[in-house]
């Protein structure tokens, strides 16, 4: 049998990457990404970081401090993000039959058919590859297991030194133990906080004190997951690769509003806007659902007006995956819900009962001819905003100025997925 090993490739501060592939401009200069609304910070450039302000900081809070540092903050362009996302993965693919998505900027990769003496050459090649043809920096760590893998690339792109790969599989376990303990216990892969701080007080602090402690210790620390994870440091694999894709059991499509909604109508826009979000999602991954929940709800910290929000569902009279079948059941759970007079925050919806084709009873009186003529206009739709991009083709009652959006001031140019707004050269 042949020996085996994981490697993890991580894109290096993503979302900002992403920005800079088409803004050369802000290559080595400060750079963040907000959160919705414009409210956090979600991405930082390795300038940001140096200069000690958070993630997840508050815009307002350090807008001053990222005006001092000259730096460009940027509100999320999630279609941007998500097509370049798709390209490294495709990249990844392009050269590893065993490719397991783990995050939109992290996968994991099963070598198989690599002798051990090139692991560190093999992953110098994802690297390279990745960069040259997506533009997209990336970190790689190899490890016997996949815990080791994460541990790896943790190290990968904290260490300048390494340029951003590690192969712990081709060090002595003197070395790789030398690694292990410049690891704190709360960034091993599968710890977190809760545990790394009982850990602490134990006077366990990094992986390396981890990996030696007993594993009875460890069982009563800690559970299952825990407990692999110590195994895993050991090198005994106990996390195998998961290269098909998971059918997601539930779809979530939410947005707070960019300013406080009143009316009726635009609450409808927004709800039939996450329906269609959610129905595009369930469509892409080739499943039906049953059930539709939405939800509403005002903010909390509004002096002139109490807080107010509530929930229902509807289960649909045949499994679907149409945005008609959709929209209509959401609409009648918002009537249910709405109640004049509030400022609301938020609206979203939840689709639920999800699984394949094959998994349901279909409705016997439903039309053949009619379910035939809105699955090929739905079918239609999907492929001309596919081809020029999302919302090419909406429904009237999604609305059209759309005010209620949330707040996107620094947004750039979705440089991939729309023909209006591709790269200018002057």
């Amino acid at each position: 049998m042949e020996k085996t090993a994981f490697a993890l490739v991580d894109c290096n501060n993503f979302f900002v990457s992403c920005e800079r592939v088409f803004a050369p401009q802000l290559q080595r200069k400060p750079v963040v990404v907000l959160s919705n609304n414009d409210g956090c910070i979600v991405s930082r450039s390795a300038e940001v970081k140096k200069a000690g302000i958070p993630m997840a900081a508050p815009y307002f809070k350090v807008k001053s401090q990222l005006k001092k540092l000259k730096a460009t903050a940027l509100s999320s362009n999630y279609t941007l993000y998500s097509d370049m996302s798709k390209r490294v993965m495709d990249t990844l693919r392009s050269v590893c039959s065993s490719v397991e998505v783990y995050s939109v900027d992290e996968a994991f990769l099963l070598i198989d058919s690599v002798p051990p003496d090139k692991y560190t050459e093999y992953a110098k090649m994802l690297r390279d590859k990745v960069y040259q043809w997506t533009g997209i920096p990336v970190s790689v760590g190899v490890g016997s297991t996949k815990t080791l893998a994460k541990l790896a690339n943790e190290i990968a792109k904290k260490d300048l030194d390494l340029n951003g790969v590690l192969d712990l599989t081709s060090l002595s376990e003197e070395k790789s133990d030398a690694f292990m303990a410049k690891v704190p216990l709360q960034d091993v892969w599968g710890i977190g906080w809760g545990f790394a701080r009982r850990f602490n007080e134990e006077g366990i602090e990094s992986a390396l004190d981890f990996k030696n402690l007993d594993p009875q210790r460890v069982r009563e620390f800690t559970n299952v997951m825990g407990y692999r994870t110590s195994l895993e440091l050991r090198g005994i694999e106990c996390f195998s690769l998961n290269d098909s894709p998971n059918i997601r059991k539930g779809i979530a499509s939410t947005r707070s509003f960019g300013r406080p909604v009143f009316k009726y109508t635009e609450l409808e826009e927004s709800v039939v806007t996450h329906v269609t979000n959610a129905c595009e999602k369930l469509r892409r991954q080739g499943s039906f659902a049953s059930q539709i929940s939405v939800f509403i709800k005002t903010g909390k910290h509004t002096r002139k007006a109490y807080y107010y929000k509530n929930a229902t569902s509807k289960r649909l009279p045949a499994p679907s995956s149409e945005t008609e079948d959709f929209v209509k059941a959401a609409l009648e759970c918002l009537k249910e819900i709405y109640i004049p007079g509030a400022r609301y925050k938020k609206s979203g919806v939840y689709l639920s009962g999800i699984n394949s084709l094959d998994s349901f009873q279909m409705n016997l009186w439903a039309n053949p001819i009619t379910e035939t003529r809105k699955k090929i206009k739905t079918i239609t739709v999907d492929e001309i905003n596919r081809t020029w991009g999302s919302g090419t083709i909406k429904l009237a009652s999604s609305g059209i100025s759309r005010s209620w959006q949330m707040k996107r001031n620094h947004l750039s140019s979705r440089y991939t997925t729309n023909w209006d707004e591709l790269p200018k050269v002057k």
